[in-house]
């Protein structure tokens, strides 16, 4: 754990809980003010506040970060995802050592960590799933001026290839994959079948965001994909998933760091 992080920690550990929210909205904002300038701030802020969460209702921002323009659905949590990942840069806080040639974005969403990662190495080429046909068409946008770089597939990452369920409980609610139980048919893919598939041998990163997938993902016996598998960089939303990840990790002698909501495994 850095030591930024651990001052965060220790930060959050003693101030009320409504006053640290305030306080980092507020750093937030300046942080986001200083890397967007006034003008893209004051409408990206406007854009996050607005009632509009209509499915075909896009915004063009152009974030710094970014080689390309990218578009954002008003009044959803696409503003909120795209300064995480873009302005405040989560991802970056442990890359894997040059040359980057190869990145799965598994959950990628709309696509904003997908043209970060894009933009941020541009000899590599990035092979983006996401699940939910209307992310998915958002995706398809954000990636297409990046051309043969990218690769996109409307699947979800899991422990064996076959067919799953796609779960949307709420307008507010993250999309997530389960077992199939015979409604909602979503397309799983296990790591080894996507390698393959792709004509992939070594992954240089894999992010994972993947709303509770990597329990089944680690918990299942064949994980000796592991062995290609430079850099992991996963949202983990349980903690039997975290327990999960850390054995199948600790197995094949990856290192561990942590960022905020983000658990890096390196080898």
């Amino acid at each position: 754990m850095s030591g930024g992080e651990r001052v965060r920690r220790a930060v959050r550990s003693f101030m009320p809980s409504r006053a640290y929210r305030s306080l980092a909205k507020m750093l937030d904002a300046g942080f986001c003010l200083s890397k967007l300038g006034f003008t893209e701030f004051r409408r990206l802020r406007a854009l996050s506040q607005s009632g509009c969460q209509a499915a075909d209702k896009l915004e063009r921002l152009n974030i710094p970060t970014l080689q390309h323009p990218i578009f954002v659905r008003p009044g959803s949590s696409d503003l909120e995802e795209l300064v995480y990942s873009t302005v405040r840069q989560a991802y970056g806080h442990c890359l894997p050592p040059a040359p980057v040639h190869v990145i799965i974005d598994a959950g990628a969403n709309i696509g904003d960590s997908t043209a970060w990662y894009l933009t941020r190495f541009p000899e590599a080429r990035v092979i983006a799933l996401e699940p939910d046909p209307e992310n998915f068409r958002v995706l398809e946008l954000n990636c297409r001026p990046y051309e043969d770089r990218v690769s996109l597939l409307c699947a979800a990452l899991w422990s064996e290839t076959g067919r799953l369920s796609l779960k949307k409980p709420g307008a507010s609610d993250g999309v997530y994959v389960r077992e199939w139980d015979g409604t909602n048919d979503c397309q799983g893919i296990s790591i080894p079948d996507l390698l393959q598939s792709q004509g992939i041998s070594q992954v240089d990163i894999l992010k994972l965001d993947i709303e509770d997938a990597e329990l089944a993902l680690f918990s299942c016996h064949k994980v000796s994909w592991l062995s290609n598998v430079r850099t992991i960089a996963i949202e983990i939303h349980s903690t039997s998933s975290l327990e999960a990840v850390q054995a199948a990790t600790s197995r094949h002698k990856f290192s561990h760091r942590v960022y905020r909501n983000l658990h890096f495994f390196s080898q």
